[in-house]
């Protein structure tokens, strides 16, 4: 579960104290690099997903991070980064770290960004294509792996859909090549 606004700003006082930086892997610093630096956000999409950075560029268009809620006993669903781009929705989600249910949560914001675009769109062909990005700052899936990309398959591989797609990015692994001296 992310840490609490009070203790953030602990955490934020104690590093300014010390003459030291806030981390980027702190949820509302990277909320704050991917909505106020679109040159970084664009370029960080391209590199992820091969899509044109000059796409991504001149046709932004902000979207409410916000889901609509379903049912009284729905809690709120609030995405780090939601934003769109001629023929794509890109969603963010940072994950400093696991717990039970985070790929869960994750799949449910997906799933909100699918609905609503089932209700909006006049067409399924005309459907853009929902990427979800997970910048994860854990080991996850046993890969050694620094980008793993899914999709919905059978088990010959054959892909259901190209209407929707997850990336998962793992820092750790990053990290630790980095470390290595870029083995």
């Amino acid at each position: 579960m992310p840490i609490s606004k009070k203790r953030f700003e602990e955490i934020v006082a104690e590093l300014r104290r010390k003459g030291e930086i806030v981390p980027a892997t702190y949820d509302c610093i990277f909320k704050a690099i991917m909505k106020k630096c679109p040159k970084y956000r664009a370029d960080l999409t391209s590199r992820l997903t091969g899509i044109s950075k000059k796409l991504i560029l001149n046709t932004y268009k902000e979207m409410n991070t916000e889901y609509v809620i379903d049912n009284v006993l729905e809690k709120g669903k609030v995405s780090d980064v939601l934003f769109a781009a001629k023929g794509y929705i890109f969603n963010f989600e940072f994950n400093n770290r696991k717990w039970d249910g985070l790929i869960e949560r994750n799949d449910a914001y997906l799933g909100k960004v699918k609905n609503d675009l089932i209700r909006r769109t006049k067409s399924y062909a005309s459907m853009p294509k929902v990427i979800q990005i997970n910048i994860n700052n854990f080991y996850c899936f046993l890969s050694k792996e620094n980008l793993l990309e899914f999709k919905s398959r059978d088990k010959y591989g054959i892909i259901e859909s190209d209407k929707w797609g997850k990336i998962y990015v793992n820092l750790k692994l990053i990290r630790e090549k980095y470390d290595r001296g870029l083995k």
